[in-house]
């Protein structure tokens, strides 16, 4: 009852809540595997103008939970590489609809961990030793750690 009534008082709360729970589905779905872009689209609800609010948002919480170790590594990297791939397969491409700077900076933390370098000791992991300090790099900028 307590939360029905909070979500009477504020229902700004009630749509975050919504927000929320619309986000972190598209994150399941997006987190998988490889997507065509119609599928990411369908995911994305076919946005008629490009959704770079969207986008930024689901990349920093994509960091966030990477870096809280809430998704994988691997689950980060598809998240990452759907939305770029949603970014640059559109019909018309706008520079405008490129990745804005967050969204680009989180995207490449995940594609540095995705191969090791020819001098990098095998026995660490490249995500570990290349995507998670610039991931806690971009939280850092963010104030979200």
């Amino acid at each position: 009852m307590a939360s029905s009534t909070c979500l009477t008082k504020f229902p700004d709360l009630a749509y975050m809540t919504e927000q929320n729970r619309i986000t972190e589905a598209i994150l399941a779905q997006l987190s998988k595997e490889i997507l065509k872009r119609d599928q990411i689209g369908n995911i994305l609800n076919y946005p008629i103008e490009f959704p770079m609010k969207l986008i930024e948002e689901i990349s920093l919480l994509t960091a966030l939970k990477y870096w809280n170790e809430q998704i994988t590594y691997t689950e980060g990297d598809y998240i990452m590489n759907n939305l770029f791939a949603y970014s640059v397969t559109r019909d018309s491409i706008d520079i405008s609809c490129w990745f804005l700077s967050i969204a680009w900076e989180c995207y490449l933390a995940f594609d540095s961990g995705e191969f090791y370098r020819d001098n990098d000791d095998r026995s660490i992991d490249p995500s570990e030793k290349y995507t998670r300090p610039l991931v806690k790099s971009l939280l850092k900028k963010q104030k979200l750690i």
